[in-house]
């Protein structure tokens, strides 16, 4: 055994007199010249004397020794003197079936452990020497993202780093993730854990970090104490397009009453031309005039230009053609408009409900105090919104949190976040960033709007 095969490896270690886990940790560096390999010491609270049993998961291989740990901590490490040894099955072949409740307690970002307030429901299925197999609704997580996961267990609790590295659908709603982990550790009483003081930045990986397109913007927050002036409702509206379309869809409800075939092809040209900004332009600037206020003479129009600009960018996030997203917007147009009969089945009749759905819920915004679009994202999440199509409601909840993310926001203090991270089941609350502050946003301190900024020369 040399020590690049095992260094940075998992290695279980368990009392020789009763079996029970001490540790479930890595190797941090192996002593060839006696025999022993060096652990954390935060990774065993109990630091003793111990007669024990190790498995170590090599690269090709596991080892089990007995051995002995002594419980002198130097330096924040602990040694184990390894003795005897038997080399076991090839660890590749190895996986361990478990079927553990659990969740996903926090998100890293830039090495920082972000704690939820409310964790995300999972299920280990399977485990092995450098990964686990989790189980949890469809859409949850995104390959690349890193977490810091808690799995319950008869012997206590196992908290890891994990990373998901692999999505399959397994059909009913729900997927399967494959995840590789990073530092595993068991606490038989989780009571009893004390919190290191620091906590060390955890990655993946080594190396330059890659450059991200929220950087720039997070330097220039962090740099500047002004806040640049940001657009007004009325600018937005008109730099999106949006409020010509709503104006002409207003002469469109005038019109159509005693023209109606001629309404058609302007309508046709209408849905026409809503598709082409949903292909073009930043797809929340389109949403952050749809969340704007209604005014009460024009309420009608823009709801029918809202749900025609949902229904188009859900087909667009369905990955639907063309002339279906050109079908779907137009559905979206008709059901407002006086005289029209709306032939609104299957899969379009299902994504015009969300898109509805969706428009009156931040319509009441006065009544119900919801801060957009967050907290509407969690009522489709609980089921609060209705009964909708539960495929298409977690689809659209994703595709708004990949939106989303890396956005400016006003926060209600007056100054300037980024949008890290978008938990799924408790969007209301998303992480964000504040010069060199990462934290999830509470009922204190939360996103006010988008912050859109005047461009240059206006």
């Amino acid at each position: 055994m040399v020590e690049k095969e095992i260094k940075n490896r998992r290695i279980i270690i368990k009392n020789a007199e009763n079996d029970k886990t001490i540790t479930d940790t890595k190797v941090m560096r192996y002593d060839s010249a006696v025999n022993s390999v060096i652990i954390p010491a935060h990774s065993i609270l109990d630091k003793k004397f111990y007669q024990v049993y190790a498995i170590i998961f090599a690269e090709s291989c596991l080892y089990k020794f007995s051995g002995t740990i002594r419980g002198v901590m130097r330096e924040n490490e602990l040694e184990v003197l390894l003795g005897k040894c038997e080399t076991m099955e090839g660890r590749q072949a190895v996986r361990y079936p478990i079927a553990l409740e659990g969740s996903m307690e926090g998100v890293y970002i830039d090495g920082k452990k972000i704690l939820f307030h409310k964790g995300i429901p999972i299920q280990a299925v399977d485990m092995s020497s450098s990964g686990i197999l989790l189980k949890a609704e469809e859409v949850f997580f995104e390959i690349g993202e890193m977490y810091f996961l808690r799995v319950k267990t008869n012997m206590g609790t196992l908290k890891m780093q994990c990373e998901i590295v692999r999505i399959q659908n397994n059909g009913a709603g729900l997927e399967e993730y494959g995840c590789r982990i990073g530092e595993v550790m068991l606490f038989p009483n989780e009571e009893a854990a004390v919190k290191p003081k620091t906590e060390k930045p955890f990655s993946f990986y080594s190396g330059e970090k890659t450059f991200m397109p929220y950087e720039d913007a997070c330097s220039k927050i962090a740099a500047d104490a002004h806040i640049s002036e940001g657009m007004d409702e009325e600018e937005i509206e008109k730099q999106t397009g949006y409020q010509r379309l709503h104006q002409n869809i207003g002469i469109l409800f005038q019109d159509v009453n005693t023209e109606l075939d001629l309404c058609r092809e302007e309508i046709e040209a209408l849905s026409q031309e809503i598709a082409n900004k949903i292909t073009e332009l930043d797809l929340v600037d389109l949403l952050e005039c749809i969340n704007l206020p209604k005014p009460a003479n024009e309420k009608m129009q823009r709801q029918a230009l809202n749900i025609a600009l949902l229904n188009g960018m859900q087909a667009k996030w369905l990955k639907l053609s063309r002339s279906e997203m050109d079908r779907f917007i137009l559905e979206g147009l008709l059901q407002n408009i006086p005289r029209v009969a709306v032939g609104n089945m299957g899969l379009c009749a299902n994504v015009t409900a969300i898109s509805e759905t969706y428009d009156t819920i931040i319509s009441t915004r006065g009544s119900n105090g919801l801060k957009m679009p967050f907290d509407v994202l969690d009522m489709f999440y609980s089921g609060m919104a209705g009964r909708l199509d539960r495929k298409l409601v977690m689809s659209f909840i994703k595709n708004m949190r990949i939106n989303y993310t890396a956005k400016q926001m006003l926060m209600s203090d007056g100054k300037l976040g980024i949008i890290r991270y978008i938990p799924f089941n408790d969007a209301g609350h998303p992480v964000v960033q504040q010069g060199m502050e990462i934290e999830q946003a509470n009922e204190d301190w939360f996103c006010k709007k988008v912050f859109i900024e005047k461009p240059l020369g206006r």
